[in-house]
C-alpha cells in the first residue's frame, strides 16, 4: 500500500486539528529567509520553533494524513522536507557545503535526519519515495530547497494548500528567471538548464 493514502474528502476530515496554515513554519521562515537566502547562523541561535514545527509534523498519523486533501497533503510534504533541511543544516553550521556533511549530493540526502509515520526517513526517501511516487506534480521540484546552489531557492513562507498552484507557479518562474541555474545563449543558439531537468527528466 503507498505510504500517501487518498481522501475525497475535501475539508480535512477529522484531522481538521492539524494547523494547515502552517503558520510556525511560516514565522521561521519569514524571520530567517530574505529573497532566498536563508541567515542560518541566526537560526541556530533560535532553533526551538523550527524543532517544535517539525516535532508537531512527525506526531501526524497516516490515518490522519489519509483523510486530507492532496493539496494539503502536497504542502505538508514540500513543508517537512524544506524544514528538516533546514535542521540539517544548522546542526552541522558553520558549513561551507551540503555536500560537506553528506560526501555528495546523494550521500547528504540519504541520512535519516526526519521522522514521518512514526519513523525516520532521509531527505531522499520524502522527495523520491513519498512525493514523487505518490504525486503526479512535477512542480514540486520547483518547490524543494535542498540548501545547495544548483536547487530552487527558499520561500520566505510556508506552503499552504489554499495557495499551492500559486506558489508553484510563482516557484517555478523564480526557478526558471534565475541566470545561475537556466540562461539562453541567442548567439551560440544554446539553452543552458538547471541539473534538476537531467535528474529529473521523466517526471518534466
Amino acid at each position: 500500500r503507498p505510504a500517501v493514502a487518498r481522501s475525497e474528502r475535501e475539508d480535512g476530515g477529522d484531522a481538521a486539528e492539524f494547523d494547515h496554515s502552517h503558520a510556525s513554519f511560516g514565522q521561521v521562515l519569514e524571520q530567517f529567509v530574505k529573497r532566498g537566502l536563508v541567515d542560518y547562523a541566526g537560526l541556530k541561535a533560535n532553533p526551538m520553533t523550527l524543532q517544535g514545527y517539525l516535532d508537531r509534523l512527525g506526531e501526524v498519523s497516516t490515518e490522519d494524513f489519509g483523510k486530507w486533501t492532496e493539496n494539503q497533503q502536497l504542502a505538508f510534504l514540500i513543508n517537512l522536507y524544506n524544514a528538516a533541511t533546514l535542521r540539517s543544516v544548522i546542526e552541522r553550521y558553520p558549513v561551507r557545503s551540503i555536500k560537506a556533511f553528506g560526501g555528495t549530493r546523494a550521500g547528504a540526502s540519504n541520512q535519516p535526519v526526519l521522522r514521518i509515520f512514526g519513523k525516520k526517513v532521509s531527505l531522499r526517501d520524502l522527495e523520491e519515495k513519498m512525493i514523487g511516487n505518490d504525486f503526479n506534480e512535477p512542480a514540486c521540484h520547483f518547490a524543494l530547497a535542498c540548501a545547495a546552489r544548483s536547487c530552487p531557492e527558499l520561500r520566505d513562507e510556508a506552503y499552504v494548500a489554499d495557495k499551492l498552484r500559486d506558489q508553484f507557479i510563482d516557484q517555478g518562474r523564480r526557478f526558471l528567471s534565475a541566470p545561475d541555474k537556466n540562461s539562453v545563449d541567442l548567439k551560440k543558439r544554446i539553452v543552458y538548464l538547471s541539473p534538476i531537468f537531467k535528474w529529473y527528466r521523466e517526471d518534466f
